[in-house]
Order: structure tokens, then sequence, then C-alpha cells
């Protein structure tokens, strides 16, 4: 019997998930590094990013001269340098629970954007080789670590899925608390069943037929995703007295093969309610800023 790749990666996260803390991620890491996409496509998925992240940030003012606050860092400061040298902003904090950076990935990005885009990247030769502008935070978590004092904008990139819904509405408030109601924060998400995207035979909705019980036996710590659908994000951000600024997402065609494979699906009763909107709601893209 050949095993799928989804049975042998859920198999490989659930072995190190038992181990300390500290070693299963140093495993995972280095797992990851070994089966990440190239630099190249990694560049060209996030420059679509940015694209759409400085359409909508510029309802309100764009990201010249402003300071950004980037949850979830990544492999590289991909979207940081297209925050700098497309957007011209004025400074990126970027903070991750891991430390992910290493100079073989920024050469790689360095000599990208040099000969790709003519941009001068004027790095560090100490340390990560690191343009000025960047301040890279590792092993940081941003409900509990220190933050710069003055932020214009916070922006995460397909993060907020992989964040339990507490952390997500004790985050907002001390972002606000601390920035005040002039912050801006974007956001990025992608609901769909990430699983999907390495096995053709599951849809984007697969795990919406698991009760709470069943879907975290399926994940671990390495994997979490939340499955908070359209409706529960708008709740929580209403909850925590944040003002959507704009919103927009992918929807299901009726007719399409996304939303045949949606129809098939047996809901588990924790669903039932939603309509079929907030379900099958995807790429969600959403501004934010604090009730006045």
């Amino acid at each position: 019997m050949i095993l799928s790749k989804l049975t042998l990666k859920r198999a490989f996260l659930r072995t190190i998930d038992v181990l300390p803390k500290k070693l299963g991620f140093e495993i995972y890491h280095s797992f990851q590094k070994r089966f990440t996409d190239s630099t190249k496509s990694k560049i060209l998925a996030n420059e679509k990013s940015f694209e759409i992240t400085e359409r909508i940030l510029s309802i309100a003012g764009g990201v010249k001269s402003k300071s950004i606050l980037e949850i979830g860092s990544g492999w590289m400061p991909i979207m940081p340098y297209f925050f700098k040298y497309f957007g011209d902003c004025e400074k990126i904090y970027t903070y991750d629970i891991v430390d992910h950076y290493s100079n073989n990935y920024i050469d790689e990005l360095n000599k990208y954007f040099q000969e790709q885009f003519q941009k001068e990247i004027n790095a560090s030769s100490l340390g990560l080789h690191l343009p000025d502008f960047i301040e890279y935070k590792p092993n940081c978590n941003v409900i509990t670590s220190r933050l710069p004092e003055k932020v214009d904008i916070i922006f995460s990139r397909f993060v907020l899925e992989h964040v339990t819904p507490n952390d997500i509405v004790e985050m907002h408030n001390r972002f606000f608390n601390l920035y005040g109601t002039d912050l801006l924060i974007f956001h990025l998400i992608s609901p769909s069943d990430h699983r999907a995207f390495s096995d053709k035979n599951i849809s984007y909705y697969d795990f919406l037929k698991y009760s709470e019980k069943e879907w975290n036996a399926q994940q671990t710590k390495f994997d979490y995703h939340n499955r908070l659908r359209l409706n529960q994000y708008l709740d929580l951000f209403e909850k925590s007295g944040i003002e959507v600024v704009h919103i927009e997402h992918d929807e299901a065609v009726k007719g399409s093969e996304k939303y045949n494979n949606f129809k098939a699906l047996k809901l588990h009763s924790d669903y039932s309610k939603f309509t079929d909107k907030d379900l099958t709601a995807g790429s969600i893209n959403v501004l934010l800023k604090k009730k006045s």
C-alpha cells in the first residue's frame, strides 16, 4: 500500500508533537526548510499579496513614510522589501514565534530584488544580511513581547487562521491599547482547509465535517487551523470594538467545482446554522480600525 503525502506528513507531525516543544519546533523547522517553495515562487506569491495590500491600504493613505509591524515573518522579509522598495514605508518590525531567517534565503532575496527589480540593497555585512529599515524579532509573541513605541500599521499575511480565537481578541486589544485609534490593521486570511493545497482529493471545506474534538485530534501545534468562518471573524472584531473599514473575499460560485464539492460535503452540526457565504468565503482581506 502506497501512503499519501498527507498521511505521511500527518504521521510525522504527530510524532514530533509529543516531543519537548523546543526540540519539536527545531525538527519541524528543518523539515519545512527542505520542502519549502523556491525563493522565486515565494517572491511572486508575495508580490500578488503586496498588490492587494497596497490597493486596500490606499483607502486610508497608503504606506508611504509609515512604520509597519508585521505579524509572522515567514522565511525571508519579502513583504517588508515590497513595503519599502515599492511603497516607500519608513520602518518595518517583523515578529515571529519561531526564528526563520537565514542568510542563505536573505542573500537569494537580495540578489533577486537587485537583478529583477533593479533595487539597490544596502544590506548589513554583520549577522543577518538585512537592510537597516528592518528590525527582525524572532521567538517573540506579539501578545506578550515588548513592541515598538511607534507603529502606524499592523499587517499579517496568512497568519490569523493559525491563531486561537482568544489570542485574536487579546492581540487586537493590545494593539489598539498601545497605539491608539489612529492605528490601521490589515489581514490577509486564508480560511480554507490547508490540506487541500497538497492533496487534490480534499476540498477546501473538508475540515467542516469534523466536530471540534475530532478536528483537534487531526491537527497538531505545528499545523493548527482555527477553522473560523467569515461571520466568526466579524463577530470577534465586533466584540473587540473594532470597525471593519474594508473587506473583500472570494466566494464559491454556484455550478463551480468548489461549490459542488462544498454541497457534497456533510457538514458537522456546528456549522449547520451558517450561511453558504460564511462557510465558503475564502481569501479574506480585511482592513480594521478601532471604533471611535
